[in-house]
């Protein structure tokens, strides 16, 4: 019999980021085998920071400048709610089968 992998059995692939010369070398690395759900808690803690940080730089400026960070602001928003949406998937697939 074939056991069906759970959620918070799944694991990242590795993802090189933020290049740090010419070369495109990357300075940073995702790690394999971290569990997805953990990863997808924390990445949701990560954007709610950049959203908080965007919201207020856009009230600190004048005129028409904040624009992009508002519109940045409601594009985080819109990702810290399908963060919410698959943690909470997640959750009650994990209470449901296990």
């Amino acid at each position: 019999m074939t056991k069906i992998s759970t959620p918070s059995m799944r694991k990242l692939a590795p993802v090189n980021f933020f290049s740090c010369n010419a070369d495109q070398d990357a300075l940073f690395t995702v790690c394999a085998d971290a569990p997805v759900k953990e990863a997808l808690e924390i990445t949701q803690c990560l954007v709610s920071s950049a959203r908080d940080a965007a919201i207020t730089a856009a009230e600190a400026l004048d005129g028409d400048q904040p624009h992009s960070l508002w519109a940045t602001a409601y594009l985080l928003e819109m990702a810290i709610a399908v963060l919410e949406a698959a943690v909470s998937g997640i959750h009650t697939e994990e209470r449901n089968h296990g």
